[in-house]
């Protein structure tokens, strides 16, 4: 690794740059990182009804997209948002079921190498209980 630690991007930085960007994903999402660390970032969202599966709890599917935007995100922060990525593997183990309120997202990269990068991203409901947990590979391109 570079002795010269660079600079990266705060949460407020990323929200604009996301906002720019204009992805309609992600607004569908409501996404706002909340807090950006060294390793990895944070992100809130509220469970919308439309998200809903026929149990009354939320769709596993929003919740794999939920940790993928968010590590992908994280992902794309450490390459200072100049190198696209895309999503290799994706393994979500549901903890718990999601029914309504804020949502938290943690994201946390594992390992960013040139090519593979490997992350892990957590889903916590608004009592702050354990919902899902998960592990995302990505291919730099």
């Amino acid at each position: 690794m570079n002795e010269e630690k660079r600079q990266l991007a705060s949460a407020e930085q990323i929200n604009k740059r996301l906002q720019s960007a204009q992805f309609p994903f992600n607004q569908f999402l409501g996404v706002r990182v909340v807090e950006a660390v060294d390793d990895g970032l944070t992100m809130e969202t509220e469970v919308r009804p439309e998200w809903g599966n026929v149990f009354g709890s939320m769709h596993g599917g929003v919740t794999a997209s939920l940790v993928d935007t968010a590590v992908g995100i994280a992902v794309i922060r450490g390459y200072d948002f100049a190198r696209p990525v895309t999503t290799v593997e994706l393994k979500v183990s549901y903890l718990r079921p999601i029914h309504a309120g804020k949502l938290t997202v943690k994201a946390r990269i594992l390992k960013q190498g040139k090519t593979l990068c490997v992350g892990v991203g957590d889903v916590f409901d608004q009592e702050g209980e354990h919902c899902a947990t998960s592990l995302v590979t990505y291919m730099a391109l």
